[in-house]
Order: C-alpha cells, then sequence, then structure tokens
C-alpha cells in the first residue's frame, strides 16, 4: 500500500506503484599498480580473467597498464583490445 501513488490515482491516472531503484552506471577499472602483485604472470592471467567477466556480463571497464590506459567500454572489441594490450604486456615495453 505504501508504493501505490496515491497523488496520481486520486487525479484520475489509474492506480501506479512507485519505483524507488536508481539508474546506477556500473563500471570498474583494472589498475596494474593496484594489484601490487611480485609475479608478473599471475597479475596478467588475474586482469584476463577479469576482462573476460566483464564483458561476458556486459559491465563496463578499464584497464590501466603502466604504459597503456585503455578506456571504459564493454563489448566484444573492447575486450579483444584489453586481451591484446595484456598479450603485449613487456614485449611492448622492451621494444619501445
Amino acid at each position: 500500500m505504501s508504493q501505490i501513488a496515491w497523488k496520481q490515482y486520486a487525479r484520475g491516472a489509474g492506480l501506479h506503484l512507485k519505483d524507488y531503484r536508481a539508474l546506477q552506471s556500473e563500471h570498474f577499472w583494472l589498475d596494474w599498480q593496484a594489484l601490487n602483485a611480485s609475479d608478473t604472470e599471475i597479475a596478467l592471467s588475474n586482469l584476463s580473467y577479469w576482462v573476460n567477466y566483464f564483458a561476458e556480463n556486459n559491465i563496463e571497464f578499464g584497464l590501466r597498464l603502466p604504459h597503456t590506459t585503455i578506456d571504459l567500454g564493454a563489448g566484444d572489441v573492447h575486450r579483444l583490445n584489453a586481451l591484446t594490450a595484456l598479450a603485449l604486456f613487456g614485449w611492448v615495453q622492451e621494444v619501445k
């Protein structure tokens, strides 16, 4: 009863329910510096896992590596860009 929009009902607009859910933008940053990882391979593995998890669940994410940043985004192309950056981690730094 407390969720009924009584004012709208009194004006003849019909019976409506109040909805208090707010639209929330859910996004995450995967940040190399926040890992404090001593083992590079484990850190890359963990970041790869989260890239795939967020992409599969259509959650917006960004990726920050020491020499590369992938801005917030979602979808298969975004996942591919993030996984490519992780796959090339270390190699790209050595070539430069």
